[in-house]
């Protein structure tokens, strides 16, 4: 942020003082500002200037700019925040835009209720269950990708896990600039985002946060019930089926494992990594660095892939989902995932987690409660081996056993 404030002649400084609607970055100004607002200390928190031929506004804090008040307040202090807060907003805005009516079109913007983007581009089209925002000078490549390719990804996502549809379309936005997105799957409508200029790079972000989206079969209930430590829509996952995704369109990783996992299996951090262990010690985490759980997860989920098909996956989601039926908030632990994971199999997978260095309560899952009856497992056939070949086979019916 300072690298874009200083062609400014301005700076956010590393100590914080408390404004009128929250904690800000005080500001350090070249004498071309106006500072408009400061802290209880009189430090300068908001500033303004003219620059070339615009204008410009500095905060401490992009408190500034949401229309929201602490929940500690009762409704009539509430509604006075709230209406000043909106009417220093409108005076902010006023300056910078030299108080001109809007060009064209509805002037007030959509404001999300998490984790979304607040600014859409101004045109929008649409194709089989999604609707595109972008901008008029747009490359036309990456709008036929959308049109034409997004389907066919979406249509094969929700093969390899299928899952409940949401009756809205998916809202996407496309940016420019380099690779990257956001999904928002937690409330609705669901948005996706993607920054990217090039039609792989589209392809790929899509497949990534449409999965984070997708969490599988749910329960009789029509719930996902149970938190996995290895987190039901997390990164893991998302990676899992942009992986498959990314060999669908490049030859050239189709003799690879899922997300070229067969690298990271030939490393030390493979063989030493503790899955486990990484997820509740954060030392832990910072020796190995970030990702390399997801890594190894990849690794084993390549192995699972390789020994069992497809169709474990949606098939282990569906036995979690329904065996916590009853507590739906549960956070599982590590042995309650595994345990879900050999139901969903059909055989004892503990020796095998043991093997790849899991922190395990036991060595094997023994008898355990499932559906109202005592279950044991014959140990699992899967072997600790180099993955192999990224697997894009449909899932068969995930709904019976796994045939051996």
């Amino acid at each position: 942020m300072n690298a874009l404030a200083r062609a400014f002649g301005a700076e956010f400084t590393d100590v914080y003082q408390q404004g009128e609607y929250a904690r800000y970055a005080t500001l350090s100004l070249d004498k071309n500002w106006e500072v408009i607002a400061t802290s209880k200390d009189g430090s300068a928190i908001q500033a303004r200037r003219e620059f070339g031929k615009g204008r410009v506004v500095i905060s401490g804090s992009t408190s500034d700019l949401v229309a929201s008040a602490p929940k500690s307040m009762d409704k009539e202090s509430k509604d006075k925040f709230l209406k000043n807060k909106s009417e220093n907003i409108d005076k902010m805005i006023g300056w910078v835009c030299e108080n001109q009516e809007p060009v064209w079109g509805e002037p007030r913007l959509p404001q999300p209720m998490g984790g979304g983007g607040a600014i859409y581009p101004e045109l929008e089209g649409g194709t089989d269950g999604i609707v595109v925002f972008y901008t008029p000078n747009i490359n036309p490549k990456l709008l036929q990708c959308v049109e034409v390719e997004f389907p066919k990804i979406t249509k094969q996502i929700n093969q390899w896990i299928p899952s409940t549809p949401t009756k809205e379309p998916m809202y996407l936005i496309l940016s420019a600039g380099g690779g990257g997105g956001w999904a928002v799957n937690a409330f609705r409508p669901k948005e996706n985002g993607i920054i990217s200029l090039d039609d792989m790079g589209l392809i790929s972000i899509y497949a990534h946060e449409l999965a984070h989206t997708l969490g599988g079969p749910a329960n009789s209930k029509g719930d996902k019930a149970g938190e996995s430590p290895l987190h039901n829509q997390g990164e893991a996952h998302a990676g899992w089926f942009q992986g498959k995704v990314d060999a669908m369109y490049k030859p050239e990783l189709l003799d690879k494992a899922t997300k070229n996992c067969q690298a990271f299996y030939k490393t030390d951090k493979f063989k030493d990594l503790d899955i486990a262990r990484y997820a509740q010690d954060r030392e832990y985490r910072e020796e190995f660095g970030k990702g390399a759980d997801w890594s190894k997860i990849w690794c084993i989920w390549q192995m699972m892939d390789d020994t069992y098909g497809t169709t474990w996956y949606p098939r282990w989601r569906m036995t979690q989902y329904d065996r916590w039926e009853s507590d739906p908030k549960r956070k599982l632990t590590w042995d309650e995932t595994i345990e879900d994971m050999s139901l969903a199999v059909g055989e004892d997978l503990f020796p095998f987690f043991v093997e790849l260095n899991t922190s395990l309560s036991r060595k094997e899952m023994g008898e355990i409660e499932y559906k109202g009856e005592k279950v044991s497992l014959p140990k699992a056939r899967i072997k600790v081996q180099t993955p192999g070949n990224v697997k894009l086979d449909n899932i068969l019916d995930y709904s019976k056993p796994l045939a051996k």
